[in-house]
Order: structure tokens, then sequence, then C-alpha cells
């Protein structure tokens, strides 16, 4: 077998995200089984965020791509219209660029300001992403330097069961990856066994993992040259005047400038007792129609013995 034929196979298997130390895959029973154990067990935060995830369009556009996909999580106000959807509002990596806001970004210098060129040669910064972010959400910015691990665990758990979006900045060499500094969101913490689920914008590259959240930590706790500062995480919240055209069950996902463990959720409607009769109702349903069919199918084997 030739080096260049191993090579592609290592890569392959190194793009799959399955060959990687520590990590687990998603689409795994093991993955799933993390997904049912986390936070929550609903997996609410995980269906929401990858509903919305979106692929980078290209290899320097890890932060937009993170930064459309939780806003258009968050489901905040103030949405751009992309031609290609006119008329409804929804961030792509393009018309996000076409705000104002997001132009006065700190681009350096760049005649142009914060643009679409700017980011393909030049990618994204900690800083730069939540300027972004900052645009349309309440955004908080955590550095190693700054919090610990248990800081960083407490900070991703309450975050998500309060609908808050979460971006980490990342050293893909410290996680046994290919490339360099990268973004990309947290969508489930499962707490008993510690790990967090990475959600690749990449994803012609790697698939959605599970990763220890101490990897996760150390590779935040990296120094990213081009702002010669420590990588990190951001948190981005719903403005509590941007209410959501969705709601889940009864919760009310808006956020405001509360510190982490404070959040309001809002007051929870309580089931009336027709709501209360419904489950039971249902499950007997079930069962007699589970006992039915067992009967049909013992029938049915009778019945070949007989022939």
């Amino acid at each position: 077998m030739s080096w260049r034929l191993i090579s592609l196979v290592v890569l392959a298997l190194v793009g799959s995200g399955y060959a990687v130390a520590d990590l687990v895959p998603l689409l795994s029973d093991e993955g799933m089984r993390l997904l049912i154990g986390s936070s929550g067990g609903s997996g609410r935060e995980y269906v929401e965020l990858s509903a919305n995830l979106q692929t980078q369009v290209n290899q320097a556009f890890c932060g937009v791509a993170t930064a459309a996909t939780l806003l258009n999580t968050l489901e905040v106000g103030n949405r751009p219209v992309d031609e290609t959807y006119y008329p409804y509002h929804f961030f792509t990596q393009k018309d996000i660029f076409e705000v104002d806001c997001v132009r006065a970004v700190n681009s350096h210098g760049n005649p142009s300001g914060m643009d679409y060129e700017y980011v393909r040669h030049h990618g994204l910064t900690l800083q730069q992403v939540a300027g972004i972010l900052a645009c349309f959400a309440n955004v908080t910015v955590y550095s190693p330097s700054s919090f610990s691990i248990q800081a960083f665990r407490e900070t991703v758990k309450h975050s998500l069961q309060k609908g808050a979006g979460i971006a980490v900045n990342v050293n893909r060499h410290t996680l046994h990856q290919v490339g360099g500094g990268h973004f990309s969101p947290i969508a489930a913490f499962n707490e008993k066994l510690d790990m967090m689920l990475f959600m690749d914008v990449a994803r012609y590259k790697y698939s959605p993992a599970w990763i220890p959240v101490e990897n996760l930590y150390d590779a935040m706790n990296t120094i990213d040259p081009s702002e010669d500062a420590k990588r990190g995480w951001i948190v981005a919240r719903r403005p509590p005047n941007a209410m959501p055209k969705k709601i889940v069950g009864q919760l009310d996902l808006g956020a405001g400038d509360t510190a982490v463990g404070e959040f309001d959720a809002g007051p929870r409607q309580r089931p009336g007792f027709v709501h209360l009769l419904v489950g039971p109702a249902i499950a007997v349903v079930l069962f007699a129609s589970m006992a039915v069919a067992i009967q049909r199918r013992r029938q049915a084997y009778k019945d070949i013995d007989n022939i």
C-alpha cells in the first residue's frame, strides 16, 4: 500500500471524527446515550441548535457560521433579509455583513470595515465574533485566564437550561484534530460523564462529537496569535424585547441582562385536570393496541401450525 493511499485513509478517518482520541461521535450508540443523559434529558437544546446549524461556506468562516447559527436559534429581532430567502428574515453567512453594526466591528483598519472579503482572508477572533453577536444579542465573553474549568461547566449548564447560545473558540491541535483556531457552538452537556456536545460547523470535515470538558477547556486555554490573547467562550442571550416567534412547551426562552445562574425563565403554566388525564389515556390506548396486536400474531401462528 502506497504512502499516498495510507495518508488518504488516515485523513478520511480523522475527518469523520471517529478516529480522534477521547471524542465520541454523536451518531453512535454511545453518543446517543450521552445525549439522552445530558442536562435536562430532553435533548431540546440540541434539537433547537441542530435545526439551525450552518456549515461554514469556506475554511475561514467558522466564526461567521457559528454566529449565524446562534442568532437563528435565538430568533433575535432585527434579522436581515437575504435576497435568496426574501421576504423572510434569516441570518446567512452573507447577509449578516449587511447590518451597519456588524460592519462597524473592529476589522483592524480594513477600509470597507467588517465584510465578507475581510473574514475570508483573515478569519475572526474571539472579540470579533462577540462583537458581531452583540449587534443582536446580550453577550458575555469568558477567558480561561479569568474563569476556571468549573466556571465553564456552570456557565454552559445554566446557559443551555435557559435557552442561551454558547460558542467556543478552540485550538484544534489540542484536540488532536487537523487545523488551527476554530469556532463552533455547544449543544448539550452531560454532567455525569463530564462531556459537552461540540457541533462542528466544518461539517464537511468533522461530525458532531462529545468532547471531555477538560479537553475542551484546554483547547480554549491557548493563545490566538492574531490578537496575542487567550481564546475562550461566548454566551449569547436573547434581549428581553426580542420575543421568539415559537415557544417550546410552556418555557419562555427569553433572557435578560441577569448573571449566569440567575436567569428568569418566567412563569410556567400549570397543567389543568384534562391535561393530566391525557398522558395516562394515551398510555392505556397504546397498551390495548399492543395487546390486540400480540393476540392477533399468536392466532396467526396457530393458523400456520394448522396448515
